[in-house]
Protein backbone atom coordinates (compact mmCIF):
# COMPACT_ATOMS: atom_id res chain seq x y z
CA UNK A 1 0.00 0.00 0.00
CA UNK A 2 1.40 3.46 -0.81
CA UNK A 3 2.33 5.89 1.90
CA UNK A 4 -0.16 8.59 2.80
CA UNK A 5 1.58 11.23 0.75
CA UNK A 6 1.54 8.93 -2.30
CA UNK A 7 -2.15 8.03 -2.18
CA UNK A 8 -4.27 9.24 -5.08
CA UNK A 9 -7.96 9.74 -5.66
CA UNK A 10 -10.27 6.87 -6.55
CA UNK A 11 -11.13 8.77 -9.70
CA UNK A 12 -9.03 11.80 -10.50
CA UNK A 13 -11.60 12.90 -13.06
CA UNK A 14 -14.63 12.90 -10.74
CA UNK A 15 -15.15 16.55 -9.88
CA UNK A 16 -18.94 16.81 -10.10
CA UNK A 17 -21.25 15.94 -7.22
CA UNK A 18 -22.73 12.46 -7.23
CA UNK A 19 -26.00 11.99 -9.07
CA UNK A 20 -28.36 9.06 -9.39
CA UNK A 21 -26.91 8.08 -12.71
CA UNK A 22 -23.27 8.21 -11.70
CA UNK A 23 -20.90 5.42 -10.89
CA UNK A 24 -17.15 5.26 -10.52
CA UNK A 25 -15.75 6.75 -13.70
CA UNK A 26 -12.38 6.09 -15.37
CA UNK A 27 -9.55 6.80 -15.55
CA UNK A 28 -8.97 5.10 -12.22
CA UNK A 29 -5.86 4.58 -10.21
CA UNK A 30 -4.31 1.17 -10.93
CA UNK A 31 -6.00 -0.85 -8.22
CA UNK A 32 -3.18 -3.37 -8.10
CA UNK A 33 -1.20 -0.95 -5.96
CA UNK A 34 -3.83 -0.85 -3.21
CA UNK A 35 -3.80 -3.68 -0.69
CA UNK A 36 -7.20 -4.31 0.89
CA UNK A 37 -7.34 -4.52 4.66
CA UNK A 38 -10.20 -6.12 6.63
CA UNK A 39 -12.22 -3.61 8.64
CA UNK A 40 -11.51 -5.59 11.80
CA UNK A 41 -7.77 -5.60 11.22
CA UNK A 42 -5.54 -4.49 14.10
CA UNK A 43 -4.26 -0.94 14.26
CA UNK A 44 -0.71 -2.10 13.57
CA UNK A 45 -1.68 -3.33 10.11
CA UNK A 46 -2.84 0.14 9.12
CA UNK A 47 0.13 1.81 10.79
CA UNK A 48 2.48 -0.07 8.48
CA UNK A 49 0.93 1.67 5.50
CA UNK A 50 0.46 5.24 6.70
CA UNK A 51 2.92 7.91 7.75
CA UNK A 52 1.09 10.20 10.23
CA UNK A 53 2.75 13.56 10.89
CA UNK A 54 2.60 15.23 14.29
CA UNK A 55 0.87 18.33 12.89
CA UNK A 56 -2.15 16.50 11.46
CA UNK A 57 -5.62 17.63 12.54
CA UNK A 58 -7.68 15.76 15.11
CA UNK A 59 -9.84 14.24 12.37
CA UNK A 60 -6.77 12.96 10.59
CA UNK A 61 -5.48 11.51 13.85
CA UNK A 62 -8.39 9.07 14.14
CA UNK A 63 -7.03 5.53 14.48
CA UNK A 64 -7.14 3.81 11.11
CA UNK A 65 -9.01 0.82 12.51
CA UNK A 66 -11.72 3.11 13.90
CA UNK A 67 -11.86 5.13 10.69
CA UNK A 68 -12.33 1.98 8.64
CA UNK A 69 -15.19 0.76 10.83
CA UNK A 70 -16.87 4.18 10.66
CA UNK A 71 -16.79 4.03 6.87
CA UNK A 72 -18.36 0.57 6.92
CA UNK A 73 -21.18 1.60 9.25
CA UNK A 74 -22.09 4.60 7.11
CA UNK A 75 -23.94 2.07 4.98
CA UNK A 76 -27.47 1.50 6.29
CA UNK A 77 -27.76 -1.76 4.35
CA UNK A 78 -24.41 -3.17 5.44
CA UNK A 79 -24.40 -6.85 6.22
CA UNK A 80 -28.11 -7.60 5.72
CA UNK A 81 -27.50 -10.24 3.06
CA UNK A 82 -30.63 -9.32 1.08
CA UNK A 83 -31.42 -7.75 -2.27
CA UNK A 84 -31.13 -3.98 -2.55
CA UNK A 85 -34.23 -2.34 -4.09
CA UNK A 86 -33.47 -0.72 -7.42
CA UNK A 87 -34.96 2.56 -6.24
CA UNK A 88 -32.79 2.64 -3.11
CA UNK A 89 -29.89 5.07 -2.74
CA UNK A 90 -27.91 2.16 -1.29
CA UNK A 91 -27.11 1.01 -4.83
CA UNK A 92 -24.83 4.07 -5.21
CA UNK A 93 -22.93 3.38 -2.01
CA UNK A 94 -19.56 2.64 -3.63
CA UNK A 95 -19.74 5.71 -5.85
CA UNK A 96 -20.89 7.94 -3.00
CA UNK A 97 -17.98 6.81 -0.86
CA UNK A 98 -15.61 7.54 -3.74
CA UNK A 99 -16.81 11.13 -4.24
CA UNK A 100 -17.34 12.05 -0.57
CA UNK A 101 -15.37 10.22 2.09
CA UNK A 102 -12.53 9.35 -0.25
CA UNK A 103 -12.13 13.02 -1.21
CA UNK A 104 -11.60 14.41 2.31
CA UNK A 105 -7.86 13.81 2.32
CA UNK A 106 -5.33 11.34 1.08
CA UNK A 107 -5.33 9.41 4.32
CA UNK A 108 -9.08 8.96 4.17
CA UNK A 109 -8.89 7.98 0.51
CA UNK A 110 -6.34 5.32 1.25
CA UNK A 111 -8.31 3.99 4.24
CA UNK A 112 -11.52 3.91 2.19
CA UNK A 113 -9.83 2.03 -0.62
CA UNK A 114 -8.29 -0.37 1.87
CA UNK A 115 -11.63 -1.13 3.55
CA UNK A 116 -12.96 -4.07 1.57
CA UNK A 117 -16.52 -4.02 2.91
CA UNK A 118 -17.21 -0.69 1.24
CA UNK A 119 -16.78 -2.15 -2.24
CA UNK A 120 -18.76 -5.41 -1.98
CA UNK A 121 -21.88 -4.19 -3.78
CA UNK A 122 -21.97 -4.30 -7.59
CA UNK A 123 -25.24 -3.00 -9.03
CA UNK A 124 -25.51 -2.49 -12.78
CA UNK A 125 -28.51 -1.01 -14.56
CA UNK A 126 -29.11 1.37 -17.45
CA UNK A 127 -28.07 4.34 -15.29
CA UNK A 128 -24.65 2.91 -14.49
CA UNK A 129 -21.85 4.80 -16.24
CA UNK A 130 -18.58 3.04 -17.08
CA UNK A 131 -19.90 -0.15 -15.53
CA UNK A 132 -16.82 -2.20 -16.44
CA UNK A 133 -14.41 0.14 -14.61
CA UNK A 134 -16.84 0.33 -11.70
CA UNK A 135 -17.22 -3.47 -11.46
CA UNK A 136 -13.49 -4.09 -11.85
CA UNK A 137 -12.66 -1.60 -9.09
CA UNK A 138 -15.19 -3.15 -6.71
CA UNK A 139 -13.95 -6.67 -7.44
CA UNK A 140 -10.37 -5.76 -6.58
CA UNK A 141 -10.93 -3.41 -3.65
CA UNK A 142 -13.43 -5.75 -1.97
CA UNK A 143 -10.63 -8.18 -1.24
CA UNK A 144 -11.99 -11.53 -0.08
CA UNK A 145 -15.33 -10.28 1.19
CA UNK A 146 -18.60 -11.75 -0.08
CA UNK A 147 -20.25 -9.90 -2.95
CA UNK A 148 -23.73 -8.58 -3.66
CA UNK A 149 -24.27 -8.63 -7.43
CA UNK A 150 -27.35 -7.23 -9.13
CA UNK A 151 -27.51 -6.78 -12.91
CA UNK A 152 -30.56 -5.43 -14.69
CA UNK A 153 -29.13 -5.13 -18.22
CA UNK A 154 -30.01 -8.07 -20.46
CA UNK A 155 -27.86 -7.06 -23.43
CA UNK A 156 -24.58 -7.06 -21.47
CA UNK A 157 -25.36 -10.04 -19.23
CA UNK A 158 -22.86 -12.41 -20.94
CA UNK A 159 -20.06 -9.86 -20.50
CA UNK A 160 -20.99 -9.23 -16.89
CA UNK A 161 -21.02 -12.94 -16.10
CA UNK A 162 -17.63 -13.50 -17.75
CA UNK A 163 -16.18 -10.73 -15.59
CA UNK A 164 -17.76 -11.95 -12.36
CA UNK A 165 -17.49 -15.74 -12.68
CA UNK A 166 -13.83 -15.90 -11.56
CA UNK A 167 -15.14 -14.59 -8.23
CA UNK A 168 -17.99 -17.13 -7.98
CA UNK A 169 -16.85 -18.36 -4.58
CA UNK A 170 -17.55 -14.89 -3.16
CA UNK A 171 -21.08 -14.48 -4.52
CA UNK A 172 -23.46 -14.06 -1.60
CA UNK A 173 -26.47 -12.14 -2.97
CA UNK A 174 -27.24 -12.34 -6.70
CA UNK A 175 -29.96 -10.81 -8.84
CA UNK A 176 -29.77 -11.45 -12.58
CA UNK A 177 -32.28 -10.18 -15.13
CA UNK A 178 -31.53 -11.68 -18.50
CA UNK A 179 -32.33 -14.75 -20.57
CA UNK A 180 -32.49 -18.21 -19.05
CA UNK A 181 -30.08 -19.43 -21.72
CA UNK A 182 -27.43 -17.10 -20.30
CA UNK A 183 -28.24 -18.08 -16.74
CA UNK A 184 -28.01 -21.73 -17.75
CA UNK A 185 -24.43 -20.96 -18.81
CA UNK A 186 -23.60 -20.60 -15.12
CA UNK A 187 -24.05 -24.35 -14.74
CA UNK A 188 -21.98 -24.96 -17.87
CA UNK A 189 -19.13 -22.97 -16.32
CA UNK A 190 -18.59 -25.82 -13.81
CA UNK A 191 -17.98 -23.29 -11.05
CA UNK A 192 -19.36 -23.64 -7.55
CA UNK A 193 -21.17 -20.98 -5.55
CA UNK A 194 -20.73 -22.11 -1.94
CA UNK A 195 -21.54 -18.76 -0.29
CA UNK A 196 -24.82 -17.97 -2.04
CA UNK A 197 -27.57 -16.94 0.38
CA UNK A 198 -30.08 -15.02 -1.73
CA UNK A 199 -30.76 -15.56 -5.46
CA UNK A 200 -33.22 -13.72 -7.70
CA UNK A 201 -33.58 -14.77 -11.33
CA UNK A 202 -35.83 -12.89 -13.75
CA UNK A 203 -36.03 -13.84 -17.40
CA UNK A 204 -38.15 -14.08 -20.50
CA UNK A 205 -39.63 -17.55 -20.48
CA UNK A 206 -39.17 -21.02 -19.06
CA UNK A 207 -38.80 -23.54 -21.86
CA UNK A 208 -37.74 -27.13 -22.43
CA UNK A 209 -34.86 -25.93 -24.63
CA UNK A 210 -33.21 -24.79 -21.39
CA UNK A 211 -34.39 -27.67 -19.20
CA UNK A 212 -32.43 -27.05 -16.03
CA UNK A 213 -31.61 -23.33 -15.75
CA UNK A 214 -31.14 -23.57 -11.98
CA UNK A 215 -28.59 -26.39 -11.95
CA UNK A 216 -25.84 -23.91 -11.09
CA UNK A 217 -27.35 -23.80 -7.58
CA UNK A 218 -26.42 -27.41 -6.92
CA UNK A 219 -23.95 -27.44 -4.07
CA UNK A 220 -25.05 -24.00 -2.84
CA UNK A 221 -26.21 -25.41 0.47
CA UNK A 222 -26.46 -22.04 2.20
CA UNK A 223 -29.20 -20.60 -0.04
CA UNK A 224 -32.19 -19.53 2.03
CA UNK A 225 -33.95 -17.08 -0.30
CA UNK A 226 -34.89 -17.93 -3.90
CA UNK A 227 -37.00 -15.77 -6.22
CA UNK A 228 -37.89 -16.79 -9.78
CA UNK A 229 -39.69 -14.53 -12.25
CA UNK A 230 -40.64 -15.24 -15.86
CA UNK A 231 -42.92 -13.80 -18.50
CA UNK A 232 -44.02 -17.07 -20.08
CA UNK A 233 -43.81 -20.81 -19.57
CA UNK A 234 -43.79 -23.44 -22.32
CA UNK A 235 -46.48 -26.16 -22.09
CA UNK A 236 -43.86 -28.92 -21.85
CA UNK A 237 -41.69 -27.24 -19.22
CA UNK A 238 -41.45 -29.02 -15.88
CA UNK A 239 -40.21 -26.85 -13.03
CA UNK A 240 -37.28 -28.36 -11.13
CA UNK A 241 -34.59 -27.37 -8.67
CA UNK A 242 -31.49 -29.07 -7.31
CA UNK A 243 -32.10 -30.61 -3.87
CA UNK A 244 -31.82 -27.47 -1.73
CA UNK A 245 -32.58 -28.15 1.91
CA UNK A 246 -32.09 -24.66 3.33
CA UNK A 247 -34.70 -22.50 1.57
CA UNK A 248 -36.79 -20.47 4.00
CA UNK A 249 -38.32 -18.10 1.44
CA UNK A 250 -39.43 -18.99 -2.09
CA UNK A 251 -41.25 -16.88 -4.68
CA UNK A 252 -42.40 -17.83 -8.19
CA UNK A 253 -44.00 -15.22 -10.44
CA UNK A 254 -45.07 -16.11 -13.98
CA UNK A 255 -46.60 -12.91 -15.29
CA UNK A 256 -48.59 -13.70 -18.41
CA UNK A 257 -48.69 -17.45 -18.74
CA UNK A 258 -49.80 -20.74 -17.31
CA UNK A 259 -47.75 -23.09 -15.20
CA UNK A 260 -48.63 -26.34 -16.93
CA UNK A 261 -47.17 -28.62 -14.25
CA UNK A 262 -47.94 -26.90 -10.94
CA UNK A 263 -47.27 -30.07 -8.97
CA UNK A 264 -43.61 -29.94 -10.04
CA UNK A 265 -43.13 -26.79 -7.97
CA UNK A 266 -44.23 -28.53 -4.79
CA UNK A 267 -41.93 -31.46 -5.60
CA UNK A 268 -39.02 -29.06 -6.08
CA UNK A 269 -39.56 -27.56 -2.63
CA UNK A 270 -39.84 -30.85 -0.75
CA UNK A 271 -36.20 -30.88 0.49
CA UNK A 272 -36.85 -27.56 2.26
CA UNK A 273 -40.35 -28.44 3.41
CA UNK A 274 -39.50 -28.59 7.10
CA UNK A 275 -37.99 -25.11 7.26
CA UNK A 276 -39.80 -23.15 4.52
CA UNK A 277 -41.21 -20.01 6.17
CA UNK A 278 -42.54 -17.97 3.24
CA UNK A 279 -44.11 -19.19 -0.02
CA UNK A 280 -45.40 -16.92 -2.77
CA UNK A 281 -46.69 -18.12 -6.14
CA UNK A 282 -48.41 -16.47 -9.08
CA UNK A 283 -49.37 -18.00 -12.40
CA UNK A 284 -52.35 -18.09 -14.69
CA UNK A 285 -54.70 -20.99 -15.32
CA UNK A 286 -53.33 -24.24 -13.98
CA UNK A 287 -54.33 -26.53 -16.84
CA UNK A 288 -53.72 -29.84 -15.12
CA UNK A 289 -55.36 -29.41 -11.74
CA UNK A 290 -55.77 -33.14 -10.98
CA UNK A 291 -52.03 -33.62 -10.63
CA UNK A 292 -52.10 -31.10 -7.77
CA UNK A 293 -55.35 -32.07 -6.10
CA UNK A 294 -54.48 -35.77 -6.20
CA UNK A 295 -51.12 -35.27 -4.48
CA UNK A 296 -50.55 -36.43 -0.96
CA UNK A 297 -50.72 -33.41 1.35
CA UNK A 298 -47.46 -31.47 1.59
CA UNK A 299 -46.69 -30.71 5.23
CA UNK A 300 -45.02 -27.31 5.78
CA UNK A 301 -44.76 -26.95 9.57
CA UNK A 302 -42.56 -23.81 9.54
CA UNK A 303 -44.60 -21.86 6.98
CA UNK A 304 -45.61 -18.45 8.35
CA UNK A 305 -46.40 -16.46 5.17
CA UNK A 306 -48.43 -17.77 2.25
CA UNK A 307 -49.29 -15.62 -0.78
CA UNK A 308 -51.20 -17.17 -3.70
CA UNK A 309 -52.18 -15.10 -6.71
CA UNK A 310 -54.33 -15.95 -9.73
CA UNK A 311 -54.54 -19.72 -10.28
CA UNK A 312 -51.95 -20.54 -7.61
CA UNK A 313 -54.82 -20.84 -5.14
CA UNK A 314 -54.93 -24.51 -6.17
CA UNK A 315 -51.97 -25.17 -3.85
CA UNK A 316 -54.29 -24.68 -0.90
CA UNK A 317 -55.68 -28.12 -1.69
CA UNK A 318 -52.31 -29.81 -1.16
CA UNK A 319 -50.56 -27.67 1.45
CA UNK A 320 -50.93 -28.39 5.15
CA UNK A 321 -49.53 -25.42 7.05
CA UNK A 322 -50.84 -25.26 10.64
CA UNK A 323 -48.66 -22.31 11.65
CA UNK A 324 -49.45 -19.79 8.91
CA UNK A 325 -49.76 -16.28 10.34
CA UNK A 326 -50.04 -14.15 7.17
CA UNK A 327 -52.23 -15.20 4.26
CA UNK A 328 -52.66 -13.32 0.97
CA UNK A 329 -55.30 -14.68 -1.39
CA UNK A 330 -55.73 -13.07 -4.83
CA UNK A 331 -57.86 -15.28 -7.11
CA UNK A 332 -58.36 -14.58 -10.79
CA UNK A 333 -61.81 -13.13 -10.91
CA UNK A 334 -63.69 -14.48 -13.92
CA UNK A 335 -62.31 -17.96 -14.52
CA UNK A 336 -61.20 -18.04 -18.17
CA UNK A 337 -61.41 -21.80 -18.64
CA UNK A 338 -64.07 -24.18 -17.46
CA UNK A 339 -61.56 -26.65 -16.02
CA UNK A 340 -60.12 -24.15 -13.57
CA UNK A 341 -61.18 -24.89 -10.03
CA UNK A 342 -63.23 -22.64 -7.78
CA UNK A 343 -60.81 -20.43 -5.79
CA UNK A 344 -63.08 -20.20 -2.77
CA UNK A 345 -63.35 -23.97 -2.61
CA UNK A 346 -59.56 -24.03 -2.43
CA UNK A 347 -59.68 -21.60 0.48
CA UNK A 348 -62.30 -23.74 2.20
CA UNK A 349 -60.20 -26.88 1.73
CA UNK A 350 -57.23 -25.14 3.33
CA UNK A 351 -59.15 -24.10 6.43
CA UNK A 352 -61.09 -27.38 6.68
CA UNK A 353 -57.96 -29.49 7.00
CA UNK A 354 -57.55 -31.33 10.32
CA UNK A 355 -54.36 -29.30 10.74
CA UNK A 356 -55.75 -26.00 9.52
CA UNK A 357 -53.99 -22.83 10.70
CA UNK A 358 -55.32 -21.58 14.01
CA UNK A 359 -53.20 -18.47 14.48
CA UNK A 360 -53.67 -16.44 11.29
CA UNK A 361 -52.97 -12.82 12.23
CA UNK A 362 -53.19 -11.09 8.84
CA UNK A 363 -55.44 -11.77 5.85
CA UNK A 364 -55.25 -9.98 2.50
CA UNK A 365 -58.11 -10.82 0.22
CA UNK A 366 -59.09 -9.88 -3.32
CA UNK A 367 -62.86 -10.01 -3.78
CA UNK A 368 -64.10 -10.03 -7.38
CA UNK A 369 -67.77 -9.12 -7.21
CA UNK A 370 -68.44 -10.97 -10.46
CA UNK A 371 -67.58 -14.33 -8.91
CA UNK A 372 -68.93 -13.90 -5.38
CA UNK A 373 -72.33 -15.55 -5.57
CA UNK A 374 -74.23 -16.74 -2.53
CA UNK A 375 -72.27 -19.99 -2.34
CA UNK A 376 -68.92 -18.20 -2.51
CA UNK A 377 -70.04 -15.70 0.11
CA UNK A 378 -71.08 -18.55 2.38
CA UNK A 379 -67.68 -20.23 1.93
CA UNK A 380 -65.84 -17.00 2.72
CA UNK A 381 -67.86 -16.42 5.87
CA UNK A 382 -67.28 -19.99 7.05
CA UNK A 383 -63.53 -19.41 6.65
CA UNK A 384 -63.63 -16.09 8.52
CA UNK A 385 -65.44 -17.77 11.40
CA UNK A 386 -62.33 -19.90 11.93
CA UNK A 387 -60.08 -16.84 12.27
CA UNK A 388 -60.77 -15.60 15.79
CA UNK A 389 -57.11 -14.60 16.15
CA UNK A 390 -57.15 -12.37 13.05
CA UNK A 391 -55.93 -8.84 13.77
CA UNK A 392 -55.39 -7.35 10.30
CA UNK A 393 -57.84 -7.59 7.39
CA UNK A 394 -57.19 -6.01 3.99
CA UNK A 395 -59.84 -6.33 1.28
CA UNK A 396 -59.34 -5.28 -2.33
CA UNK A 397 -62.73 -4.99 -4.00
CA UNK A 398 -63.02 -5.36 -7.77
CA UNK A 399 -66.15 -4.64 -9.83
CA UNK A 400 -66.99 -4.21 -13.50
CA UNK A 401 -69.45 -1.82 -15.17
CA UNK A 402 -72.18 -4.47 -15.32
CA UNK A 403 -71.76 -5.61 -11.70
CA UNK A 404 -73.85 -4.79 -8.69
CA UNK A 405 -72.78 -5.50 -5.14
CA UNK A 406 -74.93 -8.62 -5.12
CA UNK A 407 -74.04 -11.36 -2.67
CA UNK A 408 -70.75 -9.67 -1.74
CA UNK A 409 -72.78 -7.13 0.23
CA UNK A 410 -73.49 -9.89 2.74
CA UNK A 411 -69.78 -10.35 3.35
CA UNK A 412 -69.42 -6.75 4.52
CA UNK A 413 -72.60 -6.89 6.58
CA UNK A 414 -71.23 -9.89 8.45
CA UNK A 415 -68.36 -7.74 9.77
CA UNK A 416 -70.78 -5.50 11.69
CA UNK A 417 -70.72 -6.30 15.42
CA UNK A 418 -74.26 -6.65 16.75
CA UNK A 419 -75.34 -7.01 20.36
CA UNK A 420 -77.50 -10.06 19.68
CA UNK A 421 -75.04 -12.10 17.57
CA UNK A 422 -71.70 -13.72 18.19
CA UNK A 423 -69.03 -11.39 16.74
CA UNK A 424 -67.07 -12.24 13.63
CA UNK A 425 -63.31 -11.56 13.96
CA UNK A 426 -63.44 -10.36 17.59
CA UNK A 427 -59.72 -9.50 17.71
CA UNK A 428 -59.69 -7.39 14.55
CA UNK A 429 -57.82 -4.14 15.22
CA UNK A 430 -56.89 -3.01 11.69
CA UNK A 431 -59.07 -3.03 8.58
CA UNK A 432 -58.42 -1.67 5.12
CA UNK A 433 -60.92 -1.62 2.27
CA UNK A 434 -59.75 -0.56 -1.19
CA UNK A 435 -61.81 -0.48 -4.36
CA UNK A 436 -59.58 -1.30 -7.32
CA UNK A 437 -61.51 0.60 -10.01
CA UNK A 438 -64.19 3.23 -10.56
CA UNK A 439 -67.06 1.14 -11.89
CA UNK A 440 -69.52 1.98 -9.15
CA UNK A 441 -73.02 3.17 -9.73
CA UNK A 442 -74.01 6.02 -7.44
CA UNK A 443 -76.45 3.91 -5.43
CA UNK A 444 -73.93 1.10 -4.95
CA UNK A 445 -71.24 3.53 -3.86
CA UNK A 446 -73.52 5.02 -1.24
CA UNK A 447 -74.59 1.58 -0.02
CA UNK A 448 -70.99 0.47 0.26
CA UNK A 449 -69.92 3.59 2.14
CA UNK A 450 -72.84 3.26 4.56
CA UNK A 451 -72.04 -0.38 5.23
CA UNK A 452 -68.38 0.32 5.90
CA UNK A 453 -69.25 3.23 8.16
CA UNK A 454 -71.52 0.91 10.13
CA UNK A 455 -68.73 -1.67 10.42
CA UNK A 456 -66.37 0.97 11.81
CA UNK A 457 -68.86 2.44 14.28
CA UNK A 458 -69.73 -1.01 15.62
CA UNK A 459 -66.07 -1.60 16.48
CA UNK A 460 -65.10 1.84 17.74
CA UNK A 461 -64.77 0.79 21.40
CA UNK A 462 -63.84 -2.49 23.09
CA UNK A 463 -66.79 -4.36 24.55
CA UNK A 464 -68.21 -7.75 25.46
CA UNK A 465 -70.72 -9.26 23.03
CA UNK A 466 -72.45 -12.57 23.72
CA UNK A 467 -69.81 -13.35 26.32
CA UNK A 468 -66.86 -12.63 24.00
CA UNK A 469 -64.40 -9.76 24.14
CA UNK A 470 -64.33 -7.58 21.03
CA UNK A 471 -61.32 -5.29 20.64
CA UNK A 472 -61.59 -1.79 19.21
CA UNK A 473 -60.41 -0.94 15.71
CA UNK A 474 -57.26 1.13 15.98
CA UNK A 475 -56.96 1.60 12.21
CA UNK A 476 -59.73 1.75 9.61
CA UNK A 477 -58.94 2.90 6.08
CA UNK A 478 -61.36 3.09 3.16
CA UNK A 479 -60.61 3.98 -0.45
CA UNK A 480 -63.56 4.18 -2.87
CA UNK A 481 -63.10 6.12 -6.14
CA UNK A 482 -65.56 8.97 -6.56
Amino acid sequence: MPRDEEAVTVSDTQTEPASDGDCLAPPMEPVETIRTVPSDAPQELFAESFHIDDDLSTVQRLPMELLSNIFVHLDDQEGDGQLIPWDSDARYHAHNMAVTIACVCRTWRAVARATGKIWTRIMIDDNTRHWQAYADTCLVLSGNYDLTIQCNLTFIMPIVLRMLLPHASRWRVVELRGRFAEIWALAQSKRSFPNLRCVSIASDYLCSAVPQPFDFLEGSSQINNLLVEASFCDPDYVFSLPPLAGITRFQLNIHDSELYSPASLLHALEPSGCILQSLSARFRTAIDFPQVTSLHPVFLPALRKLSLDCAAHVYMRSIVAPNVEELSFYPLGDRPLWMEDDPYSSLSAFFSSPQSPQAVRELRLMVHVSEVDEDACRVLLSCLKRLDSLRVLQIAYSVRPTNTLGASEGLIRALIVRDDEGPLLPNLCSMEFKATNEYYRGADRETLQTLLQTVASSRVTPRVVCGRNVVALSRFEVGIPQ
